[in-house]
């Protein structure tokens, strides 16, 4: 069995039995890349270019963005109403809205994860550049 450990204590910083360990010297930051030829240096330059051409997001991402936006707040909004006007015509019926409001939460989300793990164990299919196709059994 091993040694028992010991137990937690509280002591006070300026108590003089109280030692703290030197602080040891952060590593320096400004440590020299190693030399890169120019083809190379050419490479990185286009490759920084193209990761910042694909920021920048196109007008039909902005549209969609801001239609789904829009429509989420109007689900949201028009659920909020029902569910104060079943509570405002009996409690009871508050509850059961909000129960149903949350299954189908649950159930919309079942349903994207279950499409999530069938699309990550489904093989990729092969590229339409190499069809596949089987050879036609005559006879």
């Amino acid at each position: 069995m091993s040694e028992p450990r010991p137990r937690p204590r509280a002591f006070r910083l300026d108590d003089s039995e109280v030692v703290i360990e030197p602080q040891f010297e952060p590593i320096p930051s400004g440590v020299n890349a190693a030399p890169i030829d120019e083809d190379e240096r050419e490479i990185e330059i286009a490759q920084q270019r193209g990761v910042l051409a694909r920021w920048r997001p196109s007008l039909g991402a902005l549209f969609w963005s801001g239609l789904g936006g829009i429509v989420s707040l109007g689900v949201g909004l028009w659920f909020t109403s029902v569910l104060e006007g079943l509570f405002a015509r009996a409690e009871a019926l508050g509850w059961v809205g909000a129960a149903l409001g949350a299954l189908t939460i649950i159930a919309l989300i079942a349903i994207f994860c279950a499409r999530a793990v069938s699309r990550a164990c489904t093989p990729v299919s092969p590229s339409p550049e190499r069809p596949t196709t089987a050879t036609p059994r005559v006879g």
